[in-house]
């Protein structure tokens, strides 16, 4: 590819308190209780140390030295210089660092005191110290520049007017505040101020004022850097404006000033926001046909595009390119090919970057081990995770909450409970760990139904007054997948005495389970207080309930609590219609099933499959043709079409009428899209048969036995009755013997068939009663003794051997 290219008083208690130490599981050398409170004591920052080498070189000459203190393209180089005496600020901390007064150079007070400070003024702008929080608040109150800025109108840096300017949310105002800065005579705008207002504008998308402050800049003679073409780039690019970002590459080429590693490592990392990996692969061929060498950066930006798309074999190219050109991979680059292999599921290439990084003495930090850890504890390697933790702790590393909480979940889904337990201890008796921790926490133990576990984590948070509704919310829900239904409400009780108001998804969850239990009656109680909490925005709560009650066969409560949901101004969904519909189409209830369609459409709501096949399933069995064919034909018309058992529906309905053609049609379309199924086929049996058209009737039996479609007891009923009807006796024989080797028990419509045959062939009714009383005496013998009989009258003796 481009490689190619050559260039505390709580009542709730359950357990006893936690504030003791955990049992001991014995060889767990990186848990013991000792160690924990040691691992966490004098831990010393770590110290970054930056290089600060000479600046590069492009054709010969050095390159400006500037000092990247923010932001690279919104102003945030500068020139390396001291701040004059004059403008050193005097500054004294008063309560966590605010600064409280100022002396400005033009002898005008300019003191700021935190009192005078608005409410609205941002932590951000308090941490710049100085007269800056002063000033943006002045500017944020006032919408004269001229009143707003007049204390401070000299005296303020170069530093001091970049910030300013930054801290606007309005194109406008920033503009206005340039302007004023540049009218004030003692200011001098340098090309880290021309950055800033090139950014805001192009943020903006004001391309007009940007090529004006262009033009300004060529007039005043205030040379363009790299950070400002990088800044270009990046906005007209973010604008939607490819070609001409790509412009100001090949207008920064032209002016004889060639892109440096930075600017042109944006471009490319522009290209990965917008994963274009062409365009990207193309710049970066281009950097090296130019000799720019590209920094490590730019190299792990590279690395990331080609492992996003899965191209392995460049990213194997880009290493080797790294080593060609001697620009080292730094924790980054191996941090990133660490997770692009996890995310691929290759764990083993994951750990062999990690070792290879310590091979070459680069120190993995909390990104790799966490990349790793992650990985491990989903696929509960424990050894390697152990090993891992056990690293961190001789490191001084800490286990973030994210993955502590995923470790206890490795543990408890490992079937470790035990070791699990011991593992939340060590960061429980940390002291850190946020209520969120604790959420996640009992949320792993409830999930795998260790109701214990998760109340004493649940306790443990209790005592360390850290509880929120999240891990009420939790516990709760807890009790519920271990079927602790008193429990559950108990808590929820509680709730309030603990100073915690429940919330929507208190609600929601217990409501949930105990709709879920059966148990509609006691959730009814917590849905009317969630109404007068003013809690209920929709109407699933009430379809739970109804639906609950609708399966205990209470229809009629689950209409009054219908007729409450309205009251309530609570707009029922077309849910809550179809489970109704649906209840009082069970029931045969026309009227009722009628009434709610009604009162749908009257509400502006369409129909669902579910209502229509309801409808059907209701319609055909009290045999209401039109209904069902109007039913049927809207059906039709939607997306989800008739499923088989409405158009099965439908083909009874038609035999009962004996509307052959109707039937035979939906039939033929039925098989057509290959969804007739062994209930069709006996339909179609019954209705041939009905109407005395034997041959179509027996076709449709072989058919039956020839798809694998003769396995139900209806299905082999329907079959006996045609052969017996028809005089077939001897395939009567068969078809009950094939019946009783597929354990298939014959009912009394069964025997009705054979007692037909029976008669038929001169068996004597004294006998046929014989035969019934002996199986009804021995099921087993009196089944043999049947199909005996049977075979021996119709002659089938020769054909089968019953006795075996």
């Amino acid at each position: 590819m481009f490689l190619k290219f050559q260039p505390g008083n709580s009542s709730f208690h359950i357990l006893c308190s936690t504030k003791t130490s955990p049992p001991s599981t014995g060889g767990v050398s990186v848990f013991p209780p000792e160690k924990f409170e040691s691992i966490n004591k004098h831990r010393q920052p770590t110290i970054l140390e930056v290089a600060n080498g000479g600046g590069p070189r492009l054709n010969g000459v050095k390159k400006q030295s500037l000092d990247k203190t923010s932001d690279v393209h919104g102003g945030g180089f500068r020139r390396s210089e001291r701040i004059p005496d004059r403008e050193q600020r005097k500054t004294r901390t008063d309560g966590g660092g605010i600064d409280n007064g100022r002396t400005n150079s033009g002898g005008r007070s300019g003191k700021c005191t935190v009192e005078k400070v608005h409410a609205k003024c941002s932590t951000k702008w308090v941490s710049y110290g100085g007269c800056i929080p002063a000033i943006l608040e002045a500017l944020d109150r006032r919408n004269d520049l001229e009143e707003a800025l007049r204390p401070w109108e000299e005296g303020l840096s170069s530093k001091e007017r970049s910030i300013i300017l930054k801290e606007q949310s309005s194109w406008e105002r920033a503009l206005g505040i340039f302007e004023w800065f540049k009218r004030k005579g003692g200011y001098e705008m340098n090309v880290i101020h021309y950055n800033i207002m090139l950014r805001i504008l192009g943020k903006a998308h004001k391309w007009g004022h940007i090529q004006s402050l262009w033009d300004e800049m060529n007039v005043e003679g205030i040379a363009p850097i790299n950070s400002t073409y990088g800044t270009l780039i990046d906005v007209y690019h973010k604008g939607g404006l490819k070609y001409e970002a790509l412009c100001w590459l090949g207008r920064m080429n032209k002016q004889g000033m060639e892109p440096d590693e930075v600017t042109m490592g944006i471009v490319v990392q522009l290209y990965k926001k917008a994963g274009q990996l062409k365009e990207a692969s193309e710049t970066f061929a281009m950097m090296l046909r130019e000799g720019i060498t590209p920094t490590t950066v730019t190299f792990n930006t590279m690395i990331h595009i080609c492992g996003n798309h899965g191209l392995l074999e460049e990213v194997s190219l880009l290493m080797k390119k790294m080593e060609e050109l001697r620009c080292p991979p730094d924790t980054r680059t191996y941090n990133i090919l660490i997770s692009l292999h996890v995310k691929r599921g290759d764990i083993q290439m994951a750990t062999a970057y990690f070792t290879k990084m310590k091979q070459i003495r680069l120190e993995p930090d909390n990104i790799s081990y966490r990349t790793l850890l992650y990985a491990y504890s989903i696929r509960h390697m424990i050894v390697e995770t152990e090993g891992l933790i056990q690293e961190m702790d001789e490191r001084g590393l800490e286990v973030d909450e994210y993955i502590h909480s995923a470790l206890t979940r490795m543990y408890i889904e490992a079937g470790m409970v035990e070791k699990s337990w011991l593992w939340f201890w060590r960061f429980h008796l940390a002291g850190n760990m946020s209520s969120e921790c604790y959420s996640a926490n009992i949320n792993a133990y409830g999930e795998r139904g260790h109701v214990l576990e998760a109340e004493k984590v649940f306790i443990c948070c209790q005592e360390e007054k850290k509880l929120t509704v999240h891990e009420f919310n939790v516990m709760i829900k807890a009790y519920g997948i271990g079927k602790n239904y008193d429990k559950a409400c108990q808590l929820f009780d509680s709730m309030e005495s603990h100073g915690v108001v429940p919330d929507k998804c208190s609600y929601n969850c217990l409501i949930q389970i105990l709709a879920s239990a059966d148990l509609p009656h006691l959730a009814k109680r917590y849905l009317r207080k969630m109404q007068e909490s003013g809690l209920v925005s929709d109407c699933v709560l009430y379809c739970a309930l109804i639906s609950s009650y609708v399966k205990l066969g209470q229809p009629e409560t689950a209409e009054e609590l219908y007729r409450v949901m309205i009251q309530c101004n609570v707009e029922p969904d077309v849910v809550v219609y179809g489970v109704l519909i649906n209840a009082f189409a069970d029931l045969g209830s026309v009227k009722e099933a009628t009434r709610y369609l009604d009162a749908m459409r009257s509400a502006g709501l369409s129909g669902n499959t579910v209502i229509y096949n309801s409808l059907i399933k209701l319609y055909t069995k009290v045999g209401y043709l039109k209904e069902a064919v109007e039913i049927y034909k809207l059906l039709q018309s939607t997306e989800g079409h008739p499923n088989v058992y409405s158009s099965n529906c439908m083909i009874d309905l038609y035999s009962e009428l004996s509307m052959v053609r109707q039937a035979e049609e939906l039939f033929q379309n039925l098989k057509r899209k290959r969804v007739a199924n062994e209930f069709t086929y006996a339909m179609m049996l019954c209705m041939y048969r009905r109407n005395g058209r034997f041959t179509e009737a027996t076709q449709i039996a072989k058919q039956m036995r020839e798809l694998g479609l003769l396995t139900d007891l209806l299905s082999y009923n329907n079959v006996i009755g045609l052969y017996a009807t028809d005089g077939r006796f001897m395939e009567v024989v068969r078809t009950f013997k094939e019946m009783i080797d597929a354990a298939v028990q014959p009912d009394g419509c069964t025997f009705k068939s054979l007692r037909s045959v029976l008669v038929r062939c001169g068996v004597p009714k004294p006998a046929v009663h014989e035969l019934e009383a002996r199986r009804k005496k021995d099921p087993k013998s009196g089944l043999q003794a049947w199909m005996s009989t049977l075979s021996s009258v119709v002659g089938a003796d020769e054909y089968y051997n019953y006795d075996a």
